[in-house]
């Protein structure tokens, strides 16, 4: 995914950890905005614990047995109250949590944080759990509440977990605008690099997914749909497939506008529209195109929307239910045909242009699935 934000999109580029670099930027927010200082106090103690709200903030700071949690906040007698530990889908390492809550010391409150997109809270929260287990660490008073899990680790000690949605959402949430605009802006920035790692989760398999034929069966009958689509929409199956990184489709001219017709797994899974998609590829006509689609765009339900900060234009072909392999193709095609009509074109098939010849279409094997 490509991000909206340059802080997403130089991680993206330069290839550094996510993590390290998401954690700073926190850091840095937490420790130049008393506002935003604030709102992390209020929003760690919902669980019960009683913390300061005048903390210190430091980034990777070592601690026991070479641990290096991600940052650590100190009160004003320098006690450690709460350590905190970014994660996107990085895998926990063998300290986590065990030692860094063996760190906490008695006589005051102190809380590990863990930080984690959404969608892999409850599969770390498991897992963290377990772990304590193991190591006999008294886990009591587990709960939920609508921003993060949390349990008491013995005495005054916590551990919580919560998603960099909810957390920098506390934060943007306190910090007034007229007073504090350069951090509304470096958590925008943030908040972009989380979206850009949220859209790209990579979550654990479920035991009865890897035997699930059904699911599988789905996937080939999508690719196949795909191209008896493109067959009868053509009258002919003399053409090259062409296959990107998460689908396969062919090339076709569509009323003079070039496109690609085909099973698109990205789109699909960002929209949830439909698994079969058209993009119009010819950057030169991208204006053209725009324009000659508006009705598409404007309808209810939508048909019309950009990828690649609006270098392509796609358009969902929607699926009937309920009804045979037949009839869906041609409901398919007659989409096909309409949209042939509303860009000025004759109401006859598409014609198919080889993949060889797509060199400049824009495209180049990657795929084309809506940001």
């Amino acid at each position: 995914m490509k991000s909206k934000t340059v802080l997403g999109h130089l991680v993206h580029r330069i290839g550094v950890q996510q993590e390290n670099v998401a954690t700073e930027a926190l850091g840095f927010i937490l420790a130049n905005s008393s506002a935003a200082s604030r709102a992390f106090t209020e929003f760690i103690c919902q669980i019960g614990f009683s913390c300061p709200g005048d903390l210190r903030f430091e980034t990777q700071r070592g601690g026991l047995e070479d641990c290096i949690p991600d940052m650590k906040c100190y009160d004003a007698q320098g006690r450690l109250r709460v350590t905190v530990e970014s994660k996107f889908w990085a895998e926990l390492t063998k300290n986590q949590p065990v030692t860094y809550l063996r760190e906490f010391q008695g006589g005051w409150p102190a809380a590990l944080l863990f930080v984690v997109p959404e969608a892999r809270l409850p599969w770390v929260w498991k897992e963290v759990l377990r772990r304590c287990a193991e190591n006999d660490i008294s886990v009591e008073d587990v709960q939920s509440i609508p921003a993060m899990n949390s349990a008491r680790i013995g005495g005054e000690h916590f551990m919580a977990m919560t998603s960099w949605r909810a957390l920098l959402d506390a934060l943007y949430s306190e910090v007034p605008l007229p007073g504090e605009i350069d951090c509304r802006n470096d958590m925008t920035q943030l908040r972009g690099l989380c979206d850009m790692m949220d859209q790209e989760p990579i979550l654990p398999l479920k035991e009865n997914e890897i035997g699930d034929q059904q699911m599988a069966l789905r996937i080939v009958n999508f690719n196949d749909l795909a191209h008896a689509i493109v067959d009868q929409a053509t009258g002919t199956q003399s053409y090259t497939r062409s296959h990107l990184k998460y689908g396969s489709g062919a090339y076709l001219d569509i009323a003079n506008y070039r496109a690609w017709v085909g099973f698109d797994a990205l789109a699909w899974h960002r929209k949830g529209i439909s698994p079969i998609w058209v993009a119009f590829l010819s950057r030169a006509q991208m204006d053209e195109i725009r324009e000659k689609l508006t009705p598409f765009r404007r309808g209810s339900p939508r048909r019309c929307f950009e990828s690649q900060n609006g270098r392509v234009v796609m358009v969902p072909i929607f699926l009937k239910t309920e009804v045979e392999k037949y009839q869906i193709i041609q409901n398919a095609v007659d989409q096909i045909h309409e949209l042939a009509k509303l860009l000025g074109g004759v109401e006859q098939p598409a014609t198919v242009v080889a993949a060889s010849s797509t060199s400049d279409a824009g495209m180049n094997g990657e795929d084309v699935a809506i940001d």
